[in-house]
């Protein structure tokens, strides 16, 4: 693979660098996860010996392609380990305060928001993985909101009542079809420009409706426990 000096690769190489000495990882999943791992795979750090939880498929086909071990979160839970346990993952955007604190996380474009947030919530440390486009101001990006299958429009109605002015998709596959998660639930996309300004009320909210799991916003519990780890173009910069 090529690897070409960006920021994303610069914050992945210096990621794997942190825990190629960790014999039991859990990554997230998205392009960024990807990089990690083939960082690792060209470190000097014997793959054989790591044992891995996956979020999601895509980044379990990655981790093949390696021989890289993978577990389920139940096995990990049995083992003895002599480490904090660290989650590697990426994000699609990231606010900050005033005073340079991150205050939200969104999550999920890449349909694994559920699986992503449990294995958060199960491990020490997350180091959340990003180039310095993913920082912003205002969480512009659609929400992703995984929902059982039946309750798609009951829950589309619901948040139209809550929300004015926004567009509510279902997202589709490449063949145009409803996506279906490694759960077998739908997603549906919120898309506001921006006009959902308080997006941790829109997680309480939108949390409550009959029919939905989840939201792709990760909020405070799970942001004390992230190392921000921000790729420029010829820095990295650490943050938490």
């Amino acid at each position: 693979m090529k690897m070409s000096n960006n920021s994303k690769n610069i914050a992945a190489k210096y990621t794997a660098n942190l825990v190629q000495n960790n014999q039991y990882l859990i990554f997230g999943s998205g392009s960024t996860v990807n990089l990690v791992i083939d960082y690792l795979s060209k470190s000097h750090f014997k793959l054989e010996k790591l044992d891995v939880v996956s979020a999601s498929t895509y980044t379990s086909e990655r981790l093949m392609k390696y021989q890289i071990n993978e577990i389920s979160l139940e096995e990990l839970k049995n083992k003895k380990l002599d480490t904090s346990l660290i989650c590697i993952d990426g994000a699609d955007q990231i606010k900050f305060d005033n005073g340079n604190n991150p205050v939200s996380i969104l999550k999920g474009h890449g349909s694994a928001l559920v699986r992503e947030k449990i294995l958060w919530a199960q491990s020490d440390m997350i180091f959340v993985v990003v180039d310095k486009n993913k920082l912003v101001d205002k969480i512009t990006g659609f929400i992703p909101v995984e929902i059982i299958p039946i309750a798609n429009e009951l829950v589309i109605d619901k948040i139209n009542l809550l929300y004015d002015d926004i567009e509510i998709k279902l997202q589709m596959n490449s063949l145009e079809e409803p996506l279906i998660t490694d759960n077998h639930n739908y997603i549906l996309e919120v898309h506001h420009q921006g006009r959902i300004t308080d997006i941790n009320k829109f997680h309480k909210q939108v949390k409550s409706l009959v029919g939905v799991v989840d939201t792709g916003i990760f909020g405070t519990t799970l942001i004390n426990k992230c190392k921000f780890i921000i790729g420029y173009k010829d820095k990295v910069r650490v943050i938490g």
